[in-house]
């Protein structure tokens, strides 16, 4: 079922099994590719959207969180992973006008891509195939996993886990925000995979112990990133 705006309109209805959310005006941040996501899957959080407990477990779907062309890469890498870490799932728009490849008779430039078939790759696009490749390399189970933040968000940290399991998805829209503790998780042993979203580099370490469960970016050992800010996620398992 589909619902424009920000929040899911069926809460307290037995019948839906999925919802997609049209929500393409709010700012192009991770803030608000995660909250239009967790708050609608958190009921008691201040920014928590209205209705009742059911159904707030189902698929999320953002369809309209930014197009290409009307976001820059960074702002969509910002947005996407704020939803997968929001506990949802996010579409992709292009709305590129293309001055090559038009089709004869037509005027150039030819329309939205997603309006034809005129397409060419783009940096957002690369960024969702990373997003995918790490979510799957890791063997990182998302489907079983709740927003922890709750909603509003403030800092531009976002953890997506599974406390039973000691699995939690970390993003990090830019590293060493000085007001930022980091992110929070509780105290133990894990393994770390890291990834340097802007610059694509893996670092992986190994069982180490978190006395006070703060996870910080970006991670000791990693290269240092030139123009930064550099944006970092980081899957813990617990070891």
């Amino acid at each position: 079922m589909d619902s424009m705006g920000k929040c899911f309109g069926f809460f307290g209805s037995t019948w839906p099994s999925n919802g997609s959310l049209q929500y393409g005006r709010g700012q192009k941040t991770s803030r608000a590719g995660y909250e239009s996501i967790a708050c609608n899957r958190r009921t008691s959080d201040a920014g928590s959207c209205p209705g009742g407990t059911t159904n707030r477990a189902i698929p999320f779907v953002n369809d309209e969180y930014g197009y290409v062309a009307n976001v820059n890469q960074i702002q969509h890498r910002n947005l996407i992973w704020g939803i997968v870490t929001g506990g949802g799932f996010g579409s992709a728009g292009d709305s590129r006008v293309s001055s090559t490849g038009c089709p004869a008779g037509y005027s150039s430039p030819c329309g939205e891509v997603y309006k034809s078939s005129i397409w060419a790759n783009a940096g957002h696009y690369d960024d969702i195939a990373n997003l995918a490749t790490f979510l799957s390399d890791k063997s990182v189970p998302y489907w079983s996993m709740l927003p922890q933040d709750v909603c509003p968000e403030t800092d531009g940290i976002h953890t997506l886990g599974n406390a039973p399991s000691r699995q939690y998805l970390i993003y990090f829209d830019q590293e060493s925000i000085p007001s930022s503790p980091g992110a929070q998780v509780p105290a133990g042993n894990y393994s770390a995979a890291w990834r340097n979203l802007r610059i694509k580099e893996n670092l992986a370490k190994p069982c180490e112990n978190y006395p006070t469960g703060q996870i910080t970016a970006p991670p000791p050992g990693a290269t240092a990133c030139a123009a930064a800010p550099c944006d970092w996620v980081v899957y813990l398992t617990g070891c």
